[in-house]
């Protein structure tokens, strides 16, 4: 009896070490995600020079969309929601699921916006 008490106790640590790390990680994935929306001008001198002024940014319509600071106050708002959702969730494992979501989500766009920035530059 002592034993499954046991292996109940380290199971629970270890999904509470994994989802604070899995949260720390996301909180970094989304400061890179806002970090590169934040860039604007830079991207905007860049896509001038290849599409002329008054294009779309890098001649996508989504980049232009991705790249303003309303983007940046939705990557934001999802990480005090996956803050907040610490918080009322009881289940480990729903927590570390939304967290493995949340880092999905972030990374999904950060490629995309990767992909539509720099992909124009080498074509």
């Amino acid at each position: 009896m002592e034993g499954v008490v046991a292996n109940t106790k380290r199971r629970d640590r270890r999904f509470r070490y994994s989802n604070l790390l899995l949260l720390f990680l996301q909180m970094i994935g989304g400061a890179v995600v806002a970090t590169t929306m934040a860039a604007r001008e830079s991207y905007s001198a860049l896509s001038d020079g290849f599409f002329g002024e008054g294009a779309a940014l890098m001649g996508s319509w989504l980049a232009d969309l991705l790249v303003r600071k309303e983007a940046i106050v939705l990557v934001v708002g999802l990480l005090v929601l996956t803050v907040w959702k610490e918080f009322r969730l009881q289940s480990a494992t729903r927590r570390l699921l939304f967290n493995l979501g949340g880092i999905a989500v972030l990374m999904g766009l950060q490629a995309l916006l990767i992909y539509l920035l720099y992909a124009p530059v080498n074509a």
